[in-house]
């Protein structure tokens, strides 16, 4: 007799599972393939956002994961700076590409609703590389910051300088991680902090300055960087390369160009070969001063004044 019930019963089971979960669910995202109602809301958000922050964002094509979330193709994002023109008295507003990614899929982050706090899982395909974290903001203040805690892998310097083309370092790969707020009532950007490692630079410093301080290339680059309100602040970042390394610390003042920025920076220059390790006795110490279009070094007592026709790095 039990034998003629359980069968009986597991079928009125599954029927019950397909009926009232799979086949709603199912209903839904065929609704959704035809119709797509999520590109006039995603229409209607990017307007808002671009109202509110001046961000631009555009895309090739939209589709829902299977999780639920968001997947856009080809993404870019532009958005409106003030830039200063070559005599620094006058300034114009231009579009600047913060951003170009080949697929960027968002879901949503439950944990941070403990918290109060709105969040999304970020997992972008970007300069041949991949970023991957979290944005969060908070539910009740809307102030609209946001808090992001971000890890990156492997980012082509080549493809990223095409978007930054101020970088110094324009060959190599990029990875680290950081922890970051954004506030859209405060200018200069983000605060918080990073870590960078920056590998296969090749990069040759100029002859000038090679040839003040000994050092002629960077192979690699690692290290801390803090963002403060009005500058970049380095605790121990490193430059290695053939000939020695270069401990650096000190602070940056940021400025909309490198050419201006205030520099207030200590190295540690160690010579040594390729695969040793610096001596923390013996090193070169040198201050650097001024701005980087007209730096200021000392050393060994003396103080060198530059006036270099392009930045001395």
């Amino acid at each position: 007799m039990s034998d003629q019930i359980r069968p009986s019963w597991l079928f009125r089971l599954i029927r019950w599972i397909v009926v009232w979960c799979l086949l709603p669910v199912a209903v839904l995202y065929a609704a959704v393939a035809i119709w797509h109602p999520e590109e006039t809301m995603i229409r209607r958000l990017l307007s808002r956002i671009r109202t509110e922050t001046g961000a631009r964002i555009g895309y090739s094509n939209l589709a829902i994961s299977l999780r639920g979330g968001l997947i856009f193709k080809n993404m870019t994002v532009d958005m409106a700076q003030v830039a200063l023109l070559a005599d620094a008295e006058q300034s114009a507003q231009i579009i600047r590409r913060v951003l170009t990614a080949n697929r960027v899929a968002v879901t949503m982050a439950w944990a941070p609703l403990l918290a109060g706090k709105a969040g999304l899982n970020l997992d972008m395909m970007m300069y041949s590389g991949r970023l991957r974290g979290t944005a969060q903001s908070p539910l009740i203040n809307q102030s609209g910051i946001v808090h992001l805690d971000l890890q990156w892998q492997d980012l082509d310097l080549a493809e990223l300088s095409g978007d930054y083309p101020e970088l110094i370092l324009k060959q190599g790969r990029i990875s680290g991680c950081g922890d970051l707020v954004l506030d859209p009532d405060r200018t200069g950007g983000p605060v918080g902090w990073m870590t960078l490692d920056m590998r296969s630079l090749d990069y040759f410093l100029t002859e000038q300055v090679s040839g003040t301080l000994g050092f002629q290339s960077i192979r690699h680059a690692d290290g801390k960087i803090f963002l403060e309100m009005d500058r970049y602040r380095f605790e121990e970042f490193w430059l290695r390369g053939d000939t020695g390394s270069i401990r650096i610390s000190g602070s940056m003042k940021r400025s909309e160009s490198i050419d201006r920025t205030d520099l207030n920076l200590e190295l540690r220059i160690h010579n040594h070969g390729v695969g040793e390790s610096p001596d923390p006795k013996q090193y070169l110490p040198v201050k650097i001063r001024g701005t980087a279009r007209k730096p200021v070094l000392e050393f060994l007592g003396m103080v060198l004044e530059s006036d270099f026709d392009q930045t001395w790095f």
